[in-house]
């Protein structure tokens, strides 16, 4: 029997539960605690600018940074601009220069005096997440150019946009022309019903190389590859049944999602909200299988049905860093669609919180954890899902020690079980010894023993055995362990407890009143971490441990 058979700690992403589940109450877009004690705060170790002020552009060079900053544009990863923020009247380019973003947060800045959002995030080819709220575009007259060539953005909500006011006044002038161009990667762009653009607006190119955007009800571009109506502002339009074009509306439910710490794996609860609507409606939301969905709800009805429903997607630890397409249906229309990986969800909580906080250490503990599975299954070492998370970037730093319980392996003792057995009339032709312990994370934390049986043992001794009366599943009351009978050159009774929260680590599978001990998935982690030879399997240990301890204490 294998030593950790670590199999796939999550086969389900069912986002009903992760790696034994994170942090309750923390929404997938956590609000930023931007410093307004400056004008313009850069983070070198998180990367991150925040500016709070009046900003500075130079519609050739972009945002103009105080010089006392001293920072290299192409360090920054993340820009956030928070509701103290003005805006300029030119913002043309307004982020040239930043080569390796990956994140804009637009929090309420005042826009009043905006009028030009030509080029903003022009050739920015590693931004992959834009949020813009709050943002008054009714005197913008130019969006030319505004995201050419996002090519890792997969998704935009312009919602807050107003664009009626563009006019293209004469032939020279295409004030909205490659709006979206070469945003290969981008799949759908959300505006509201207000959305509409001037007959006068030309647009051209404005979706030339947009492969894979889709309109709200399943209208493709044509031939994204070729100039005319099929990329140009013809089709920048809201999806419909009567009319058809590129983009979606914002009348769709609201979806968030939290993490929790109680549940067997990795989990992150979705949360759909149908405001007002009291239209029954069913859900159905897809991760990673987009044929069979992972969960479905129904939605709606009088005002006493409720119109908020939750379902949740599992995650295995291995592929933490892996992005998968999270996909909810509305009666079968897609309302949203997104590409995420659950260590991306826990890194940002890193980002949004200090590494003193509980969430923080939470956050990283999971990291460190799906590092740790990553590392010990080989799969895709070289991209660790806890890469520059300060404190828990390696397996020496912020560990909880198995010695702080007391326990050793004077607390297990296998003679005590073999006597409890033979106690149980296990003798003669029907003998039954411990044999094994094993920990499991297939589709939930399970925890297994096996005991040897006679040769060759039939399912007729496994149907008699007693082991099941003997040995409860201590952490679902009423619930026998399971049985089943391995067959090979020697025969086994392998017992599994499945669904164990990670905070009972620490609780008996098997109790003193079974063997004279009690018997602790935590007691196998021990074992493994002070006998094994494999210092992957030794981190793997250690690293489940730790998150087992900050679970207990994260306030659900």
């Amino acid at each position: 029997m294998k030593r950790l058979n670590l199999k796939s700690f999550v086969k389900h992403l069912s986002m009903a539960a992760l790696g034994m589940v994170v942090a309750a109450g923390v929404l997938i877009a956590p609000k930023f605690n931007a410093k307004a004690d400056e004008n313009v705060n850069y983070d070198p170790n998180k990367k991150i600018l925040t500016i709070s002020g009046t900003i500075v552009n130079d519609p050739d060079k972009g945002i103009v940074l105080p010089t006392s900053l001293s920072i290299n544009k192409s360090e920054v990863e993340v820009i956030v601009i928070s509701e103290s923020a003005v805006f300029p009247e030119n913002a043309r380019s307004l982020f040239k220069g930043f080569s390796n973003l990956n994140r804009v947060r637009f929090s309420g800045p005042d826009t009043l005096n905006l009028k030009n959002m030509s080029f903003m995030f022009d050739g920015l080819s590693n931004l992959e997440d834009v949020e813009i709220y709050g943002i008054n575009t009714a005197g913008v007259t130019n969006m030319a150019g505004m995201f050419q060539n996002c090519s890792s953005l997969t998704e935009l909500n312009l919602s807050s946009f107003t664009v009626s006011q563009i006019r293209d006044i004469s032939s020279k002038d295409d004030n909205m022309s490659c709006m979206f161009f070469g945003c290969s990667s981008l799949k759908r762009i959300i505006v509201n019903d207000d959305w509409n653009i001037d007959l006068s607006v030309h647009g051209s190119d404005m979706f030339f190389g947009d492969f894979l955007l889709v309109g709200g009800n399943g209208t493709e571009i044509i031939n994204p590859t070729k100039q005319g109506a099929s990329t140009n502002a013809t089709y920048a339009k809201i999806d419909k049944e009567d009319q058809k074009g590129y983009l979606s509306s914002s009348s769709r439910p609201k979806i968030s999602a939290q993490l929790k710490t109680d549940g067997g794996i990795f989990s992150l609860s979705v949360f759909v909200d149908q405001g007002e609507d009291r239209s029954k409606h069913i859900y159905k939301a897809y991760y990673g299988d987009l044929k069979n969905p992972c969960a479905v709800i129904e939605l709606g009805g009088t005002e006493a049905t409720p119109r908020i429903g939750s379902f949740e997607l599992k995650a295995v630890a291995k592929e933490i860093n892996n992005a998968k397409s999270l996909i909810i249906k509305k009666d079968d229309v897609v309302v949203f669609q997104k590409d995420i990986s659950v260590a991306y969800y826990l890194r940002r909580l890193c980002q949004e919180y200090d590494k003193t906080t509980p969430t923080y250490q939470l956050a990283g503990s999971m990291l460190r954890y799906g590092a740790a599975a990553q590392e010990f299954f080989k799969y895709n070492p070289d991209n660790l899902a806890n890469k520059e998370i300060e404190g828990f970037t390696d397996y020496t730093n912020n560990i909880a020690s198995f010695d702080v319980d007391g326990i050793s392996d004077s607390n297990f003792n296998s003679a005590k079980m073999d006597e409890a057995l033979s106690k149980a009339d296990y003798t003669g032709d029907k003998e039954v010894t411990y044999s094994a312990m094993n920990l499991s994370f297939d589709e939930d934390l399970t925890f297994m023993m096996a005991f040897k049986v006679p040769s060759g043992s039939s399912a007729e001794y496994l149907k008699d055995s007693k082991l099941s009366d003997l040995i409860k599943d201590k952490h679902n009351k009423e619930t026998v362990a399971n049985c089943s009978l391995a067959t090979g050159g020697s025969s086994y009774i392998v017992t599994v407890t499945k669904n164990i929260n990670v905070r009972n680590l620490d609780q008996a599978v098997f109790s003193s009143a079974d063997f004279g001990q009690d018997v602790t998935p935590v007691l196998y982690l021990y074992r493994v971490y002070y006998k094994s030879t494999n210092d992957n399997m030794k981190n793997l240990a250690i690293a489940l441990y730790d998150f087992h301890k900050r679970a207990q204490t994260y306030p659900n």
